[in-house]
């Protein structure tokens, strides 16, 4: 063969040279199938959807969807394979007949799907499901509902000296322990109760708390189902029941007499308290401190109880979760002072009726001077009898540093007399002022 000339027979068995020419050529055999309009395939696409009956009838009559709105659709598409397999699940929309979603229950929503883009050239060539059912009904909430905690189960342990108390349930969203109950109206409707279920009930002794479940009733306390409701404000129906155990108590009021006059100690005709005692129940430590609060009522000095204050009231001030079961509110001391007077004197003072104690020195001089409207309160005819002459004063100057005429307080005595006291004034006030002078 001469020199120059094509030499076919060499390329064929040149193997670098094959090799690319296979490559090439491999390549446009695949480019011309994937790419040739002629031949089509068939894919199956998944959409998923949330239908929400915009639109429809059952949209202006106020319907809504509460089962089956979310779908799962497969549809089938048939094209060029570089057409079909670039499409995208926006490329495609469904479509929904609402038509025969009339009113509350189960309707038949009939499937379509249409071209969504610029993209056209395909066939769409089936649609399953071509229909489903869905759950309609009217949105429905409920009046306030009081929860009631249903505590069977709950007991106290044994040998503990200790009763339930009235449970309290708390959740995050509750108003007052009542709620709202959201779903669809034929739901709701039925609901009469709302109970707070305890899951694992058990005995105690002390205060606990304990999980539940909200659970609705009918009105002949069979159970509803929830399924589509919600509770208004709250993440599900799951809430915390707290079973308090209360103590009962007897307490029997207790106050002190002070500067009584001798004749009226331990006459229980004198003095009444009404009433004696109470019974409250609450928790052990709510009854501790209120008992420890109202026990004692106090000291009533006579020195400080007028002709009016034959009466005194002492309120409970019964604080938020102290039961007193017969509802008593207030106490009242009473004393029998019917037919009592009152009657005032001046006292002169001299050296024979006022007294000096603690001065050991003789530092005390008394000048001349009165006490003026001395009060004395007693029985009427004993005070007709008495006369400045039958009182007396003793003053105390232990501790007193101050010289010359020094303000102090004093007792006032009524000698030969064991029904009657005098009286200082109100409670602020701790005796008749006098001046002494002290060197």
């Amino acid at each position: 063969m001469a020199k120059g000339k094509f030499a076919l027979n060499r390329l064929l068995h040149n193997n670098k040279l094959m090799i690319v020419f296979s490559a090439v050529a491999a390549v446009a055999i695949w480019a011309s199938v994937v790419y040739n309009d002629s031949n089509l395939e068939i894919r199956t696409m998944t959409l998923t959807t949330s239908m929400d009956l915009a639109g429809s009838y059952a949209e202006a009559d106020g319907l809504k969807i509460y089962e089956g709105a979310s779908q799962s659709i497969k549809v089938e598409v048939r094209g060029s394979r570089a057409k079909i397999y670039n499409l995208k699940e926006n490329d495609l929309k469904v479509t929904y007949d609402y038509s025969d979603v009339r009113g509350a229950g189960n309707s038949t929503v009939r499937l379509g799907v249409v071209r969504n883009s610029a993209v056209t050239d395909y066939e769409i060539v089936s649609v399953y499901p071509q229909a489903v059912q869905v759950y309609c009904d009217h949105p429905m909430t409920s009046s306030a509902m009081k929860i009631e905690a249903d505590i069977d189960g709950i007991s106290v342990k044994e040998g503990v000296d200790v009763q339930l108390g009235a449970p309290v349930v708390e959740a995050p969203g509750l108003e007052d322990g009542s709620v709202y109950v959201e779903g669809p109206k034929t739901v709701v409707s039925k609901i009469a109760s709302i109970k707070a279920k305890i899951l694992k009930p058990s005995a105690i002794s002390e205060v606990t708390a304990f999980d539940a479940e909200l659970v609705a009733l009918d009105a002949d306390g069979n159970e509803v189902d929830m399924k589509y409701c919600t509770f208004q404000g709250m993440t599900g129906s799951g809430v915390t029941v707290t079973v308090p155990v209360n103590v009962h108590r007897v307490v029997d009021f207790e106050y002190t007499l002070s500067n009584l006059p001798k004749a009226y100690e331990g006459n229980g005709s004198f003095y009444t308290i009404s009433p004696s005692s109470i019974e409250v129940v609450g928790t052990p430590e709510r009854v501790d401190a209120f008992v420890k609060s109202v026990e004692n009522l106090g000291v009533f000095d006579f020195r400080h109880i007028g002709i009016g204050d034959n009466k005194k009231t002492i309120p409970l001030n019964v604080p938020q979760g102290i039961l007193v079961l017969d509802g008593t509110t207030e106490v009242t001391v009473e004393f029998a002072m019917d037919g009592f007077g009152q009657k005032m004197l001046d006292l002169p003072l001299t050296s024979s009726n006022i007294t000096v104690v603690n001065d050991p020195d003789g530092r005390v001089s008394i000048s001349r001077q009165t006490i003026k409207d001395i009060r004395l309160i007693g029985p009427a005819d004993t005070l007709d009898q008495i006369t400045a002459s039958d009182l007396s004063v003793i003053v105390d100057v232990e501790g007193i540093e101050a010289t010359g005429a020094v303000p102090l307080k004093v007792d006032v005595q009524v000698n030969g007399y064991n029904n009657v006291w005098v009286y200082y004034g109100p409670e602020e006030t701790d005796g008749y002022e006098i001046y002494l002078t002290i060197q």
